[in-house]
């Protein structure tokens, strides 16, 4: 059974590399319908809300009710970049990711302070480098990069949950190439993991932050032909919304779920 789980391994990582090549050959940032086809990439729509049939099928939400964000209040009465400068999303994008960052730690220290048998399985803090992805990040022409990811230690589980920053507006309801780049190159370095040497599924979940303070979560998995995506709409941090930052960062702690291994 080792012997073919490790073979099934290579097959899906040599898969998941060339549609890589594929979404590569386009030469924008929005992917279309037609491309994501070719490639194999079956697209839908994901929830966050738990009672939700389009939720998560690999991931759960962290269940304790967090503590409202201390900076909220400072963080959205900071105003939006509105200039014309080139990479002004990819600000945007990225003092959101510092703020929600933020909060995750806050939460952290309650959680600690407050539920001290019962951390969130994505407790650990681990540098993005740590996870030896490979590239996970754009170019100069195409400006996106993940720079923070959390494991689930618990169970040994090959999930991965990332945070991205791209330098596109939220403004388009497709798959931009550099999500596709992540979540591809995210489970070809999962796959490549020894540690996880029995599970040949390996979900992602990815934070895709944008401008102008516009973000949604994509949930990913490959079974071997068809890479499944689904994500969320677009949502609006232009504005306080306290009950969003939560949901956002009950996911980002929360656990994993669902069959990544092969069936005996």
């Amino acid at each position: 059974m080792a012997e073919i789980t490790r073979a099934e391994r290579k097959t899906r990582r040599q898969a998941l590399g060339t549609i890589q090549k594929q979404i590569c050959q386009e030469t924008g940032n929005h992917i279309s319908s037609k491309a994501l086809k070719a490639a194999k990439i079956h697209t839908g729509l994901l929830s966050l809300e738990p009672e939700s049939t389009d939720r998560p099928q690999f991931f759960t939400p962290y269940h304790v009710d967090l503590p409202n964000p201390d900076k909220e209040a400072e963080f959205f009465a900071t105003e939006v970049i509105l200039d014309d400068c080139w990479n002004t999303p990819y600000h945007n994008a990225y003092s959101l990711r510092r703020f929600l960052s933020q909060y995750s730690s806050q939460c952290l220290y309650f959680l600690s302070d407050h539920f001290p048998d019962n951390l969130p399985d994505s407790y650990r803090y681990k540098n993005v480098g740590d996870f030896r992805l490979g590239e996970i990040h754009g170019t100069r022409e195409f400006v996106w990069e993940v720079q923070e990811a959390r494991d689930i230690p618990v169970g040994n589980c090959p999930h991965l949950k990332a945070m991205m920053i791209d330098n596109n507006m939220g403004d388009h309801d497709g798959l931009f190439r550099g999500e596709i780049w992540a979540i591809t190159q995210i489970m070809i370095g999962r796959l490549s993991k020894k540690k996880l040497h029995s599970h040949v599924v390996a979900p992602v979940l990815l934070f895709s932050l944008m401008g102008l303070r516009h973000a949604r979560v994509l949930e990913a998995h490959f079974d071997g032909t068809t890479l499944f995506i689904r994500h969320t709409p677009l949502y609006d941090f232009t504005h306080k919304n306290t009950p969003l930052v939560k949901l956002f960062t009950q996911y980002w702690l929360g656990g994993g779920c669902g069959r990544t291994t092969m069936e005996s």
